[in-house]
């Protein structure tokens, strides 16, 4: 794609700015044509399909056919999470109770560092406090690393997702 051409012509310039080549190769090629697909939201039957089975993990799984899969029990509250704030999966993933206040999360996006503070809904704000952990959504074996805990709730939430049937 682009980002990848984009590359290509910084390497070609570097090699040309050290002498290396008297021209740069990449420099005619054309940018390719990208048409993305808008991403649409969820319609209300998919929120309520994806809440449904978070809330009942072995209906979950029984349903996509894994039956010796583990859906950690707070992926309900996880989904509900990245559904009503709109935050990523890192963001959520990271949050923790010093963060939850007056039935609001305050905190500094990972990706942009931009502050928040968002409203939650009182039965979103009782079931993040009552998770007895410190950081809310760390894995079972405390890893708190950023890419540890991704990969770890997004292989929870694609469990679900796809019981539900989306992909």
């Amino acid at each position: 794609g682009s980002k990848e051409l984009e590359r290509l012509r910084s390497f070609f310039r570097f090699c040309v700015d050290n002498d290396w080549l008297h021209k740069n190769p990449a420099k005619s090629i054309k940018a390719p044509i990208v048409r993305e697909k808008p991403v649409l939201p969820f319609t209300d039957k998919e929120v309520d399909t994806i809440l449904s089975l978070a809330a009942n993990p072995s209906m979950a799984l029984t349903k996509a056919g894994h039956p010796k899969t583990v859906v950690d029990p707070r992926t309900s509250l996880f989904i509900k999470s990245l559904l009503l704030t709109g935050l990523r999966i890192i963001d959520v993933s990271k949050l923790t109770k010093d963060r939850i206040q007056n039935g609001r999360i305050f905190l500094y996006t990972t990706k942009t560092g931009i502050g928040l503070s968002l409203p939650l809904p009182d039965d979103l704000a009782a079931g993040l406090n009552a998770i007895p952990h410190h950081q809310i959504f760390c894995t079972p074996t405390g890893t708190q690393k950023d890419n540890s805990l991704t990969d770890y709730w997004r292989d929870q939430v694609g469990k679900v997702f796809a019981a539900a049937g989306i992909k």
